[in-house]
C-alpha cells in the first residue's frame, strides 16, 4: 500500500502513513511498532511534498518577500490538502469584516467595545483604567489577541488557506515596517478551517531596531506584571549590513498532516499523544 501510494503522488504517502498511524487499535510493543513506522512514513511523504513545491521558491532565498512566501505557501497547501489558491487579506480588513473594528485606527476603548459585542469574556484586570502608556499598550495588544483567537480566526481559511497579512506595528515582534505605511508590519499568519499553519515576516535586519522593541516589549511585560524577556545576544549581533533582506517562517508540520489526513486531532497523527510522550 505504501508503495503504491509512493508511486501515486506524495501527499498520497504522507495520507496513507497517517492513516498508519490513526488505525492501528494494537497495544504495547506491536502498537509502538507500527506507530514508528507511520511516523517514518508521515516524514518520507512530507520530504516528497516539499520537494514538489520547492521550486516555487527563488534559489537566491535571500531578499524574498510576502509575494514569494505566497507562492510557496499556495504550492504547498496544493501539495498538501490539495486546495487551489490561497486567499490574502490584511488583519484591518478581516478584523472590520468579522471584528467590526479596524486595528489600525482603533483605540483600547474600541477594541473593548468590539470585544464586548462579541461576548468575550476577559479578566477584570482587562477592563481597569491603564496606569501609563505602557500599560495601555499591553491592554490593547491582550484585546487584539483575544479578538484575533476567538472571533477572526474561527473564520479564516474556509474553502482555501488565508494568509492574513499587515499586522498592526505593535505586533511585529522581528518584522520589518511597511516602507509606505508604518502603522503596519510585514508579518503573515497562516490559517486552514480556521487553524494556524505557519507565521512568518519579512525580516528587519537592524540591530538598533530589534533592540529597541525587545526594550519596548519588556516595559509592556513589566507592566503587565510578566517576567522579562532575556536579551538575545547572539541574536542581535547577527543582524547589522551584513544581514540579508528576507522571509522567515515557521510551520506548524503536525497541524499540516493532521489536516492532510483528515483527522480530528494532533494526537491522532503521533506516534505517541500529549500524555504518552
Amino acid at each position: 500500500r505504501f508503495h503504491a501510494a509512493w508511486k501515486a503522488s506524495p501527499v498520497a504517502f504522507l495520507v496513507v502513513g497517517a492513516g498508519a498511524a490513526i488505525e492501528t487499535g494494537l497495544e504495547g510493543t506491536a502498537r509502538i511498532a507500527v506507530a514508528a513506522i507511520g511516523a517514518a512514513v508521515l516524514v518520507l511523504g512530507a520530504l516528497g511534498a516539499v520537494s514538489a513545491f520547492r521550486s516555487a521558491m527563488a534559489p537566491d532565498a535571500p531578499g524574498t518577500t510576502l509575494d514569494d512566501a505566497a507562492r510557496l505557501i499556495d504550492r504547498l497547501c496544493a501539495a498538501a490538502v490539495g486546495t487551489a489558491g490561497i486567499d490574502r487579506r490584511s488583519c484591518s480588513e478581516a478584523f472590520s469584516t468579522y471584528a467590526g473594528v479596524d486595528p489600525l485606527t482603533a483605540s483600547l476603548d474600541d477594541l473593548r467595545q468590539a470585544g464586548t459585542a462579541a461576548s468575550l469574556r476577559m479578566h477584570e484586570s482587562h477592563h481597569a483604567d491603564p496606569a501609563n502608556d505602557h500599560e495601555r499598550q499591553a491592554l490593547w495588544d491582550r484585546w487584539f489577541e483575544a479578538l484575533l483567537a476567538e472571533v477572526v480566526q474561527p473564520q479564516l481559511g474556509h474553502g482555501r488557506p488565508t494568509m492574513l497579512e499587515f499586522w498592526p506595528a505593535s505586533q511585529a515582534a522581528f518584522a520589518r515596517l511597511d516602507g509606505d505605511d508604518g502603522r503596519v508590519a510585514r508579518r503573515f499568519e497562516l490559517f486552514f478551517k480556521g487553524i494556524e499553519l505557519a507565521n512568518g515576516w519579512e525580516e528587519e535586519t537592524s540591530r538598533d531596531v530589534l533592540a529597541a522593541r525587545i526594550d519596548a516589549a519588556n516595559r509592556i511585560r513589566s507592566a503587565d506584571g510578566r517576567n522579562l524577556l532575556p536579551i538575545p545576544h547572539r541574536l542581535l549581533a547577527a543582524h547589522g549590513e551584513l544581514m540579508p533582506a528576507g522571509v522567515g517562517a515557521a510551520l506548524g508540520f503536525d497541524r499540516l498532516v493532521m489536516l492532510a489526513a483528515g483527522a480530528d486531532s494532533i494526537d491522532s497523527i503521533r506516534p505517541f499523544s500529549s500524555d504518552e510522550a
